[in-house]
């Protein structure tokens, strides 16, 4: 078996197309970025770390004409963490031309798969949006990133699985952990729901989410609805209930009960049925017999109380 070895990934800038510079830090504006979700631990840890072994990596920057301002393509988090660490100036490589707008994408887009720990739903998200703009193939996409092309149909596949308008609030109000856990929901409608109790403040953390998920495979109720679908020869029942904790312990019991009798009208076919009517009756019969002996006792209890007496007047 043979093994195929990456097209060797282009790299961010050219020595001789770009000039190393110390630029102020309030003259560097954002561009636009794959990266839209900035974990502030992640930013500290990263500026803890700069402080210690100082910027080992210039940021990538251009100067945009129209303000004067610098524009950057890559290196974004070590802007910020740099300002929280209260830095004035920062190490940048300048292009000495403006890229265009396809070009500044294909810039970020190296420049983070080679130096940032990007997650697998913002590559996504990344990857899908690159290739939207600038119609690049997913082959040539590989062959910019030194990637298999399968590793880049992959990624992009997973984040296909969330619905667009999630998409468009991943790094906003979805933290790309929480949109990785709803790709493994079998339905949109399930991704916008569990979506929403996270935005809504119901879910606080992945790991809320994560059991959240769990508990929903389980037929537990949590925060909306749960339940089953029993299917036995061309007979189906489905069952849904909104509730949790002792209901959710109880639908399951439900289940099962279902579960058997669908079994016992595939064996007995219109015989089942009868039987579990006949079944039925007789259960109805026996509460109604309970029901009127709890009722006659009841009287008789009632009859059987002691009359309390009144002495007769005293005579005069």
């Amino acid at each position: 078996m043979t093994t195929q070895t990456p097209t060797q990934a282009i790299g961010p800038t050219v020595a001789s197309d770009a000039e190393e510079r110390e630029i102020a830090v309030v003259q560097i504006e954002p561009e636009d970025n794959a990266r839209t979700y900035f974990d502030l631990e992640q930013l500290q840890a990263l500026a803890d770390s700069i402080a210690t072994h100082g910027l080992l990596n210039a940021i990538t920057v251009y100067c945009h004409t129209a303000s004067g301002r610098f524009r950057l393509i890559a290196g974004e988090r070590r802007w910020r963490a740099v300002q929280m660490l209260g830095w004035t100036t920062i190490g940048t490589r300048v292009l000495k031309e403006p890229p265009d707008r396809a070009k500044r994408r294909e810039l970020a887009l190296i420049e983070n798969e080679q130096r940032q720990d990007l997650s697998d739903i913002e590559r996504g998200i990344a990857y899908l949006d690159f290739m939207t703009s600038t119609g690049c193939t997913a082959s040539a996409l590989a062959k910019k990133l030194g990637k298999h092309v399968s590793t880049v149909t992959r990624t992009i596949a997973r984040i296909r699985k969330l619905p667009e308008d999630l998409r468009e609030i991943v790094g906003l109000q979805l933290p790309p952990s929480v949109a990785q856990l709803l790709t493994s929901l079998p339905s949109d409608e399930e991704k916008r729901r569990f979506a929403g109790l996270y935005i809504e403040g119901k879910i606080k953390s992945g790991d809320e989410l994560a059991a959240a998920i769990k508990a929903a495979r389980n037929g537990q109720a949590t925060g909306g609805t749960a339940g089953f679908t029993c299917e036995e020869s061309g007979v189906k029942i489905a069952v849904t209930l909104t509730s949790g904790g002792a209901e959710g312990q109880a639908l399951g019991h439900v289940e099962n009960a279902l579960r058997i009798l669908l079994k016992d009208l595939a064996v007995q076919k219109h015989r089942g049925l009868t039987h579990w009517k006949t079944f039925l009756e007789k259960k109805a019969k026996a509460a109604k017999k309970a029901a009127e002996a709890a009722a006659a006792q009841n009287a008789l209890a009632s009859l059987a109380k002691p009359i309390p007496c009144t002495p007769p007047p005293a005579a005069k």
